[in-house]
């Protein structure tokens, strides 16, 4: 062997490892960050649409519905244009869009991560993270339920773990975090904690269902100040925390807040809390939570005038409540057969809409009328389809419901997108699709300048992709 081959092979070596190790290092970054699918650009934007952010989960007005103009009410036979697709983790959230910055709040690997997104594009601006450790006691989803919250430069998440953090919108660096869990010795609900917080004035309001030591009545809603994260004020009740977001209202010219509360507890207790932003005081309650332990509120209450519907699946059903003049709660009119598990109704024109049922195989959209509280039709929305050449009967089952462009956008539990006209006389489908096959896809779509967001949670039963953020066209030519 010639002289110096010897350290030829070294300096071959080393190179080789240095490669295999720099091709590894970037396998590893790739496989820690969601991979983005870009399919075709989306449409331009008409001059004349009117546009909205999306701040918050059920939209801008907590109402599930948008005012958003120029949107196609139909879709080519192979449904609506894809833009592009973002793998992501665990969890049951939508995303909320203002400033042209899309914000996304799921788990990955072991964290809990907010990522920034070109709401167009689907392209990263930034992501942030921290660790997590929550494994979900009924083996659903081990990541974050409560969507973000946007309020001018600051971007607000509450975790599975109650961990409830300021971030700043531009870059995503941390201007506080509170670990509810430790102050207020949170405990594990069903599914953790599932809830959004609300913005109102300097207030940041969580219902939070706390325990107070040696007392009977629970650290149940908590108002932080928004810009510091100190705790401004607190609200004691025996009910814990619900899956239903706080929801600030108006009744009578005064500023309320409602939180439709009832957790995890042994007897089943909950029910809707009208509290004075001012102070927290509780002004008075109404107590709505099935007896069966087993049973949670979720459903986020519908606010109308000087109305409160409120909803819940396991027995007891709907109640639609008025807010008197004192503050107090008078009961309207009850309704036994509207038992909304999660999904928010949605008033328009005076008729409430929602999908009845505790399990898939009985749900029903149904609707009420407003005023009277009297049913006036139910349908359960069946239709023959193929999967893999086998023949099934399918549903939006428990759907959610989007109301737009004078029509309402119907995303079914199971990947189903429909266009349906409905009004006090029938429900009629326009136009329906198969976006994928995925159960527990529990979350209302979201739109945004046209283009409509739809988060897949699970796997899809055909094997072919797993949770993803899908993003579609609907503007019109």
């Amino acid at each position: 062997m010639p002289r110096g081959s010897c350290g030829f092979n070294k300096d071959v070596n080393a190179a080789y490892l240095s490669l295999s190790l720099g091709i590894l290092l970037l396998v590893s970054a790739l496989a820690e960050r969601p991979h983005l699918t870009t399919h075709a650009p989306a449409k331009p934007l008409s001059d004349t649409a009117h546009t909205e952010a999306w701040p918050r989960f059920l939209g801008p007005r907590d109402d599930a519905k948008s005012l958003e103009t120029h949107i196609a009410t139909s879709w080519p036979d192979s449904g609506p244009p894809l833009v592009w697709e973002l793998t992501k983790g665990d969890g049951y959230t939508s995303p909320v869009i203002a400033h042209d910055q899309l914000y996304l709040f799921h788990r990955w690997e072991g964290s809990e991560r907010l990522d920034c997104r070109d709401p167009d594009t689907g392209e990263e601006k930034w992501h942030v993270h921290y660790p997590i450790t929550y494994r979900d006691t009924y083996g659903y989803s081990n990541g974050p339920r409560g969507s973000p919250v946007i309020d001018a430069d600051r971007v607000y998440t509450l975790g599975v773990t109650s961990i409830l953090t300021c971030y700043q919108a531009s870059d995503g660096k941390v201007r506080w975090q509170r670990d509810l869990m430790k102050d207020y010795q949170v405990p594990q609900y069903f599914f953790g904690t599932g809830s959004s917080p609300l913005v109102l004035g300097d207030l940041l309001i969580v219902n939070v269902g706390g325990r107070d030591a040696g007392r009977d009545d629970r650290e149940t809603v908590v108002a932080f100040d928004k810009m510091s994260g100190e705790t401004r004020w607190i609200s004691k009740s025996p009910w814990g925390a619900s899956y239903a977001s706080p929801l600030a209202a108006s009744f009578h010219g005064k500023s309320r807040v409602v939180v439709f509360a009832g957790g995890k507890s042994r007897p089943a207790t909950g029910g809707l809390l009208l509290i004075d932003p001012a102070d927290g005081r509780i002004l008075d309650e109404f107590a709505w939570r099935a007896s069966k332990v087993e049973s949670v509120n979720a459903t986020t209450p519908v606010v109308s005038g000087n109305r409160i519907f409120i909803t819940e699946a396991y027995r007891l059903g709907g109640v639609c409540l008025e807010v008197t003049e004192n503050d107090h709660f008078r009961e309207s009119w009850k309704a036994p057969d509207f038992a909304v598990h999660w999904s928010m109704p949605v008033l328009h024109e005076g008729m409430l809409y929602g999908f009845h049922g505790e399990r898939e195989p009985f749900a029903e959209l149904i609707c009420y009328d407003w005023e009277t509280g009297a049913e006036q039709w139910r349908d359960s929305l069946r239709w023959e389809d193929t999967i893999d050449d086998r023949q099934i009967i399918n549903s939006p089952f428990r759907g959610s419901l989007l109301h737009v462009a004078d029509q309402f956008l119907c995303l079914g539990e199971g990947g189903s997108l429909l266009w349906l006209d409905l009004n006090q006389e029938r429900p009629k489908i326009l136009q329906k699709t198969q976006l994928f096959h995925a159960t527990q896809t529990w979350s209302t779509p979201v739109m945004h300048r046209g283009l409509v967001y739809i988060a897949q949670h699970y796997k899809d039963l055909r094997g072919k992709t797993g949770p993803r953020l899908l993003c579609y066209d609907f503007r019109k030519d």
